[in-house]
Order: C-alpha cells, then structure tokens, then sequence
C-alpha cells in the first residue's frame, strides 16, 4: 500500500476551506456595512467583488497549490480599496 506524505486528512482541508470562505465573507461584510456608499456603488463593489472570486477559483483550477486564505486576503484588500475609493469620491459629491 502506497500513503500519500504530507496529505491533511480531508476533514481538516475542509475545515480551513470553509474558515478562509467565511473569513472573507465575515471582512467583507463588515467593511460594507461600515461603509456609507449607496446603492449603485455597493452594486458595484458586489460586481467587482464575484469578478475577483471567480479569477481565485480560475487560478486555482489544475494547481495542487490552494493558498485560498492568501488568494482571498489579496482579493479583500482589492475590495476594500475600492470601497474607499467610492467612498472617498462619494464624500466630494455630498461636499457639493
């Protein structure tokens, strides 16, 4: 019988899976609430923020390399640049 070294067991790799997900989820969630940007910015923020998931998944399709935490905390700082981009510009229009 031939072991695979090194391998987590499956029910830990789904344990981290669901973690790194609803880590991101948890951030981005509280980012947006925090946030004070109407309507058609948050539809852009959402738009921008299934763009950035399915590039994650993309790249990870055919790699033995997940790295999904640092993939996922590289797309929430992308995010959270742009709401504060949309916030920042919001700010100038309500100034007017």
């Amino acid at each position: 019988m031939s072991e695979q070294p090194n391998k987590p067991p499956l029910d830990s790799l789904e344990t981290d899976l669901f973690g790194s997900l609803f880590g991101f989820h948890e951030k981005t969630m509280t980012l947006l609430r925090q946030s004070s940007l109407d309507e058609e910015k948050l539809n852009v923020v959402s738009e921008r923020i299934k763009t950035l998931l399915d590039a994650v998944i993309t790249d990870m399709e055919g790699t033995q390399q997940m790295n999904l935490t640092e993939r996922l905390e590289t797309a929430y700082d992308e995010v959270k640049r742009l709401v504060e981009a949309l916030s920042g510009s919001q700010d100038v229009a309500q100034d007017r």
